[in-house]
């Protein structure tokens, strides 16, 4: 025989715990993506007499940069890692994509992702480093790294630095993420500025 009370002493704990869970389940993470610049009212004029277009291979970051949350240090040695705002798309590949929608209308020329390491034509093929792509400590947006330019042939033509860093809009909320990817964005933006301003320098 079926002990009904025991069984339905079962259903109601059961559905309290559903219950209960359903009550402390997290809310899904707000996702933040990275936004190229805004064009000018008029196009820059290609500086070389047959512009090569722009490979741009992958950024590299540093492992515990290039993931889904968003990353900000308390010290020199403790990160953290926001559970709550995550970026859309893997750091590496939105920094990369930005970056070719930035060159393209800084330099007037055809900057692109590379896909693969063969080429048509004149070409300069872009690397870009990143040691530092996160909210520092003191909370401003801190962009750290180094980018260099090589011909078809493998020679390197150009190489600089990256160090810029931007304060981030105070807010009531802290953290407040939103403000901190806009702060990151100013950051890549100036480093667009800097490898368009390094690759004109160059004459290339």
């Amino acid at each position: 025989m079926i002990d009904r009370t025991h069984l339905c002493g079962t259903c109601l704990t059961t559905a309290a715990l559903v219950a209960l869970a359903g009550c402390s389940a997290t809310p899904p993470a707000k996702l933040y993506a990275l936004t190229p610049i805004a064009p000018p009212a008029t196009a820059p004029a290609a500086w070389a007499s047959t512009p090569a277009a722009i490979d741009i291979a992958r950024v590299r970051l540093p492992e515990y940069l290039d993931r889904e949350e968003i990353v900000w240090r308390s010290g020199q040695n403790e990160i953290h890692l926001d559970d709550n705002h995550h970026w859309a798309e893997r750091p590496s590949v939105a920094l990369t994509r930005v970056l070719a929608i930035d060159l393209s209308i800084l330099t007037g020329r055809d900057a692109r992702v590379l896909a693969d390491e063969t080429g048509h034509g004149p070409r300069l093929l872009l690397t870009i480093d990143l040691q530092r792509f996160e909210i520092a400590a003191d909370g401003s947006a801190v962009l750290v790294g180094r980018w260099a330019a090589s011909d078809a042939g493998a020679a390197e033509r150009a190489r600089g630095t990256l160090a810029f860093r931007q304060p981030v809009a105070a807010s009531d909320t802290k953290p407040d993420a939103a403000a901190e990817v806009v702060a990151l964005n100013r950051c890549l933006a100036d480093a667009a500025a800097a490898i368009s301003q390094g690759l004109a320098r160059a004459q290339l």
